[in-house]
């Protein structure tokens, strides 16, 4: 009997942490860090508990995000994969806020592009407007909002804009 293994979850990372590895240097940071991002903008949010997937920027003096700290999911390449994103923990990006359903989204990558589809029966906005089409393409800067949860869409260029702010 040939059992497949769990599926790695998406590697996250504090805002902070991210702008602490950006100093030293755009391009060695991109060579680290390679696709695109997903970030759970500032919020009243708690780090995915399975596995030790969260990196976070300790001091001396905090254990806890900083206040209007962000949680950054690496989606990576746009490669063909497919992320389901929700609350409940089999989801790749997990999303631990009561207003987002256990199984709320999907990412689907396709030549060096991000497509979002909202599962049958849930809401979802892009920018403002429905997330109606069967698959819509996110552009960077994008928010999309589940629930009361807003994730913004970043590559390499605007993830770096926004860490900067």
């Amino acid at each position: 009997m040939c059992t497949m293994p769990e599926p790695m979850p998406t590697p996250s990372y504090l805002s902070t942490f991210l702008w602490s590895q950006q100093l030293r240097g755009a391009d060695t940071f991109a060579r680290k860090y390679v696709g695109d991002w997903l970030v759970w903008e500032p919020g009243a949010w708690v780090a995915p508990t399975r596995g030790a997937v969260t990196t976070m920027k300790i001091d001396s003096t905090s254990r806890t995000p900083q206040h209007g700290d962000a949680l950054c999911f690496l989606l990576g390449p746009a490669d063909g994969r497919t992320l389901a994103i929700g609350r409940d923990e089999g989801n790749d990006v997990l999303i631990s806020d009561a207003t987002v359903s256990r199984q709320h989204a999907h990412l689907t990558g396709h030549a060096g592009a991000w497509q979002v589809r909202v599962a049958d029966g849930r809401a979802a906005t892009l920018s403002g407007a429905s997330v109606t089409a069967p698959a819509t393409l996110l552009q960077p800067g994008q928010v999309l909002q589940l629930g009361g949860v807003q994730l913004s869409f970043h590559d390499m260029p605007s993830l770096l804009r926004r860490l900067s702010q």
